[in-house]
């Protein structure tokens, strides 16, 4: 059992790092959950230390700014760290496992919103610093790396392009991205049912609605 309050995580628990990249920071909260799942069947403290690195990053780099531009996903994201929090406290892998999934799926939904918000104000700057904040196709032999949106982004902020046409492609990337990831995780929510796996069920459920 482990004892801790929910609501740590809403002040850094250490003085204010230096700013990193909101990428990195995202980065951080979403392999600090992965360590805390590893850990909890049997290194409680290991995946409190770990769960609490991920909430001291998102409180420290990340909620300011997504609390302003995409308001419903930091409550979105503050929802699944306790959800996270109270699935720690009763060792439930499974609920753990949902939770990490909807942080995650919520920092994806608060970079979108971000990136189209900046790029609306013609800010092709503050749009570039957010776009890897982002999922990628899995390119195979028919498919490449989708690189349209991050190019069209780049365009605005050496202004070759209108940030009306970079919307338009960052658009149409990551929604097509988004589609693909979203019939991704329906397969492995019927492979996780028919195998019987709770834990990879409840996480391929949390992805697929985020």
């Amino acid at each position: 059992m482990i004892g801790f309050c929910a609501l740590a995580w809403i002040q850094p628990s250490k003085a204010a790092p230096t700013p990193i990249p909101y990428p990195t920071a995202a980065e951080t909260v979403r392999s600090a959950l992965l360590q805390a799942q590893l850990a909890l069947a049997d290194d409680t403290a290991a995946a409190q230390a770990a769960w609490q690195t991920a909430a001291d990053a998102y409180a420290a780099q990340l909620a300011e700014p997504l609390a302003h531009t995409a308001p419903e996903a930091d409550q979105r994201v503050r929802a699944g760290l306790d959800e996270a929090a109270a699935a720690l406290a009763q060792g439930d892998a499974a609920r753990f496992a949902a939770a990490r999934a909807q942080v995650w799926t919520a920092l994806l939904a608060g970079g979108y919103q971000t990136v189209t918000a900046m790029l609306q104000a013609g800010d092709g700057t503050a749009a570039r610093a957010w776009l890897p904040l982002r999922e990628f196709r899995h390119a195979t032999r028919f498919t490449r790396p989708n690189a349209d949106a991050t190019l069209a982004v780049r365009d605005v902020a050496l202004g070759k392009v209108d940030a009306e046409q970079a919307l338009q492609a960052v658009q149409a990337d990551l929604l097509d991205t988004y589609q693909i990831r979203l019939a991704e995780a329906l397969a492995d929510l019927r492979a996780a049912d028919a195998q019987g796996f709770a834990t990879r069920r409840a996480e391929a459920a949390a992805l697929a609605q985020g």
